[in-house]
């Protein structure tokens, strides 16, 4: 498991660089919407100040987070009353509240305070809970000034339906916590900070050919959105540090007439900054001359249809973008018909980046959920969609699945070392099962052999679990849906221990012997070399979603449902067919899971925890599945019902 924290943790001593350094961060990825307080409970107060030094104490916690517990990430900040010291970036999903973890920061406050005092100080000896305390409310002040959060919505950890834990302890009051945050953003503590004068400033000091890159943040991995050179002007607006980099957010070009006006941030070691710019007097007004108000220009007027707008105008949209192209793109896909509903407000927000990823979907366009020239395109012409494969479950079939998986009490369950599973991830699977119960009942070969009785082979996970099976009463003596659905109860817990349920989990970065073909990606961290075990069948099931016919039977919007990817996890190792898998795994996540339930029948050993038997089989998982195979077969009744009595000819029984 990759770590993804923050690796030492870094120490933060004044609320200024602690402001700076939440403020410098690149939100894209993943950007948090609440945060929860805890206690560390063991150490206490004492514990942690009697004992190791708090920067080594945070180099073992991060080794029993990241070794024996195998998590890719830990709580955001620890607070010890006299740092701040942030193990996972504000800007990575962290590790700290099993049912919160997909959305929320975690601050732990260092101290036991079940049995220790959250009004005291031990000052000079040692920090007490009011020392924790101060700059726990200052730490939540900032991110609720930073983000525009209430404080009132804050969570205590003990409010979470997947934990019994007490925390963040009974002395610890949420009233009076939040009172106490809302009392430090109103005392100036929060965002007090005013932009700067704008500043006239110089490019200087890059080396002969040498441009010097402005990014969309604070950050050196920042995306490069421009250039400049030497003895380019500029308007430096703002400023920020990031670790030890200074870096100025800078005004290129004006924003008057024609012209365009750019913003973005360079390292501060290559700009000359001259004193701050006056603002320009205003002119008195003549004695006796009427003041008249400022009339603004009336707003450019949008047709009513969509389609009236030319093609060419439409900009590229993308979660976060406003205004009336994406209004008329809500509109545009509304009348599709997917009809996915949405409200036509003008706000690219969730919804309407997953009604652009089916719509990507059902036209065999590359879904990505941003809306380029290719998705207008069709839009405009009006492509039809793609007539589905006879497998494909259909939107009633995925919203009634849908809210089996997450009525079920798997989708609550803390998994070991792992916390809950992504709303995504067991829904996803949920609709996985669902279409290969289709393909079983088609005769597809790849649903055959999952469902095929179990073998006396070592590398057969029927096999290796059998035990484990039987003492729940799952006979895999039979070929069928019995144990396919057996064998999706162990794929469940087996993705969990695997990437934590989430699709996009990339190749294992401490790996050394890494090529195309043995590089791991996906849900199960399935890599190519594996495929030999299972053909024809693995091969054909990659030419089979491959297919542009098949995008919508990947289902990655509903995969994707709580789960935040980066750019490096999309990346994907070396190049040929190794690659394309690696590809297909994350961007097709049904892919993933049938090829992960061949290989598991053929070749199991391929996967560290299923041999080492760490993998989790859990009963619920298994009347998950259940509940969905008995819906399946209603379903499979249905159908047959209507093509025996068509609408207007159905049977009646005489009496």
């Amino acid at each position: 498991m990759t770590w993804y924290g923050n690796d030492p943790a870094i120490e933060f001593r004044d609320i200024e660089s602690l402001r700076q350094y939440i403020r410098s961060l690149n939100y894209s990825n993943w950007r948090p919407s609440n945060f929860a307080i805890h206690n560390t409970a063991s150490p206490t107060l004492y514990q942690w100040w009697h004992s190791v030094p708090p920067a080594e104490r945070m180099v073992n916690l991060q080794h029993y987070y990241e070794n024996d517990m195998g998590w890719s990430s830990g709580p955001h900040f620890f607070i010890d009353g006299k740092s701040w010291w942030c193990m996972t970036p504000p800007n990575v999903r962290g590790v700290h509240s099993p049912s919160w973890n997909g959305y929320m920061l975690g601050f732990e406050c260092v101290g036991n305070y079940a049995t220790e005092s959250d009004e005291t100080s031990n000052l000079p000896a040692y920090p007490g809970g009011a020392d924790v305390m101060k700059m726990a409310h200052a730490l939540s002040g900032e991110v609720c000034a930073f983000f525009g959060w209430d404080p009132g919505n804050l969570k205590f950890h003990k409010e979470d339906p997947a934990t019994s834990h007490d925390c963040p302890g009974k002395n610890m009051v949420k009233s009076e916590f939040i009172e106490d945050v809302r009392e430090y953003m109103g005392s100036g503590g929060g965002d007090t900070d005013t932009p700067p004068e704008p500043r006239p400033g110089t490019v200087s000091g890059l080396a002969e050919g040498d441009t010097l890159n402005i990014r969309a943040s604070s950050s050196s991995s920042a995306a490069i959105i421009g250039e400049c050179e030497n003895d380019d002007a500029v308007t430096v607006v703002n400023e920020a540090w990031n670790g030890s980099t200074h870096w100025l957010r800078i005004q290129v070009g004006q924003a008057e007439g024609t012209g365009v006006a750019m913003f973005g941030w360079v390292s501060a070691a290559y700009v000359t900054v001259g004193e701050a710019v006056p603002p320009e007097p205003e002119e008195p007004d003549e004695p006796g001359e009427p003041t008249h108000p400022i009339v603004e220009p009336p707003p450019t007027e949008q047709p009513d249809n969509p389609f009236d707008v030319p093609l060419a105008d439409r900009p590229t949209l993308s979660r976060g973008d406003e205004g009336n192209d994406v209004r008329d793109l809500q509109t545009m896909l509304n009348w599709t018909e997917l009809a996915p509903g949405l409200v036509e407000d003008g706000d690219f927000g969730g919804a309407t980046e997953d009604a652009v990823l089916a719509y990507q979907a059902s036209r065999g366009l590359s879904y990505d959920g941003v809306c380029g020239p290719q998705t207008w395109e069709a839009l405009y012409e009006q492509t039809p969609a793609l007539p589905p494969p006879p497998h494909a479950l259909t939107q009633a079939e995925i919203a009634d699945i849908c809210e089996i998986a997450n009525a079920s009490p798997i989708r609550h369950y803390s998994w070991k070392n792992r916390g809950t599973a992504p709303q995504g991830y067991t829904q996803g699977m949920a609709l996985a099962f669902a279409q290969t119960v289709k393909k079983l009942f088609q005769s597809h070969p790849a649903a055959i052999d999952m469902s095929k009785a179990r073998t006396n082979s070592d590398k057969d996970a029927l096999n290796v679990y059998r035990s484990d099976f039987d003492s729940m009463g799952m006979s895999n003596e039979h070929s069928g849906l019995d144990t396919l659905r057996h064998l999706y109860a162990l794929m469940l817990g087996s993705g969990m221990r695997e990437s934590s349920g989430r699709h996009c989990e990339g190749r294992d970065q401490s790996a050394s012997n890494t090529t195309s073909e043995t590089a791991e990606a996906g849900l199960f961290q399935t890599s190519w070399n594996a495929h030999s075990s299972s053909d024809p069948e693995f091969t054909n099931l990659m030419a089979e979603y491959s297919s542009s016919a098949n995008k919508a039977t990947c289902y990655i919007s509903q995969f994707d449902d709580g789960v935040t990817c980066s750019s490096s996890e999309w990346s994907c190792y070396g190049s040929g067919q190794g690659y394309q898998f690696q590809k297909l795994c994350k961007e097709c996540p049904a892919f993933a899971v049938e090829t992960h339930g061949l290989t598991l029948r053929n070749l199991c050993n391929h996967y560290g925890p299923i041999i080492r038997k760490e993998v989790e089989l859990k009963s619920d998982a298994e009347r998950m599945f259940q509940a969905v195979q008995d819906y399946m077969d209603e379903d499979k009744r249905t159908a047959k019902s209507a093509k025996r009595h068509p609408k207007g000819k159905t049977k009646v029984a005489r009496r």
